[in-house]
Parts: structure tokens; sequence; C-alpha cells
């Protein structure tokens, strides 16, 4: 199942969709991708969900309102962000383009505010990547930043700053962050601790490419 969001192929600019011209090796930049926990609760079209709920609930699968939409936007999230991002980051590493996927986790200045679920929601980590635990100004973040908060910005900070740099995210004093391959799929989980992982959601990218593309066939035929 593909998505396409706002793309205007005119021939000129972008000649193709980006999934033709990573085909076709035309884009060939070093690149760090990533996603959050929580990528489509901020976005939740609330009078939508009931109306596609069974999709995700199938009869005879219990669970809470609550759970029917975490489910849901879980789901959702997987599609319009997992799902491409793991795409496009096999076609570049099978063209030995460097490739840094992220996953961000909760900073402790939001786990009082929110849901235990969210942990770190769409676009938050790019706060932390500009310093927003330092910004004193006009714009600032509200609320108590703790000294745990200031390491992952400083952190976010530096991977970043090193990346524009050199191309890579890596330095001496930070955990080696591997470049992403088909065969160890690694990524980096960011948050108060830095981790290695592998096989980014793997199995909520494999419903989402596979299984919810067949259930949202099946729901348009019947």
């Amino acid at each position: 199942m593909k998505v396409y969001l706002g793309v205007a192929v005119d021939g000129v600019f972008l000649t193709d969709t980006a999934e033709e011209l990573l085909k076709r090796k035309e884009v060939l930049v070093p690149v760090m991708m990533g996603i959050t926990n929580h990528e489509f609760g901020w976005i939740l079209p609330q009078e939508s969900v009931l109306s596609v709920a069974n999709i995700f609930n199938p009869a005879g699968d219990a669970g809470t309102p609550e759970e029917i939409t975490d489910a849901f936007t879980e789901k959702i999230g997987d599609m319009l962000m997992a799902l491409p991002i793991v795409t496009v980051a096999g076609y570049l590493s099978d063209v030995s383009v460097p490739v840094y996927i992220e996953f961000a986790y909760r900073a402790e200045i939001h786990k009082n505010n929110r849901p235990s679920f969210v942990k770190a929601d769409h676009a938050e980590d790019v706060g932390f990547v500009f310093g927003g635990c330092f910004w004193n100004g006009h714009l600032k973040i509200i609320g108590n930043i703790t000294k745990e908060d200031e390491t992952l910005c400083r952190t976010m900070m530096a991977r970043w700053s090193n990346f524009a740099r050199t191309g890579s995210p890596n330095s001496p004093g930070l955990l080696s962050w591997p470049q992403y391959d088909r065969k160890q799929q690694q990524y980096m989980e960011l948050g108060l601790m830095q981790t290695l992982k592998q096989n980014l959601k793997k199995e909520s990218v494999h419903s989402a490419s596979v299984v919810l593309t067949q259930q949202l066939e099946q729901s348009a035929g019947d």
C-alpha cells in the first residue's frame, strides 16, 4: 500500500515519484531519518475512528475504546512513517549510500503530561536536535527541563552536527552508530540511553505493508 502526501511530480524539479527515483539510483546522498514512538496521535481524526475501528479490531478481538484507539494510531503511524523509512533505507543501502536510522524515545520533561504509551510524539525529536532545552527567548520549551533532558539534547545536537559536517553522526565519546543495511537492519534508539537495536518495528512494518493492505482491500470489496 502506498500513501502520497502532497507530492507534485512536475517533470522539472521532481521528475518522478520518490520511489521511482530511488529505484533508478538517482538519489545518492547520505541520509539520517527516523521515527518517534507515537507518530499519529497528534493528528488523530477522532470523528473517523469508529468508522474504521473494525479494520484494526476484528470481531471477537475485544478491547477497550482506549486500546482500539491506540491500535489505530499505531498502525496508521507505522503505515505513514515506519514503512516508508524502512523502504527508503533499503533502496539507499543497496547502493552503498550511508543511511542512519533513529528511533526517538520519551524525554523526562514530558513523562508527567501525557499518557505513558506516547513517549515521543511526532517531530518531538526536532526540538532536541536544535537545542530546545536551552532556548530562553520568544520560543522555549515549557516545563521542568531536567539534567537528563539537557544531556539528551546535547547528544542529539552533537549527532546531527557531526552528520552535517562529515556525513556521519559519530565522534569520540559517543556510542558508535552503524550504517543501516538490509542484513543487519541496525538503528539507534535515542533516549536517556543510546541503544543499538535491529529490525525497526519489524512486525509492524510487515503488518503495514502486507496484512493491512489485504485488510483494506477486503474491506473495500465488501
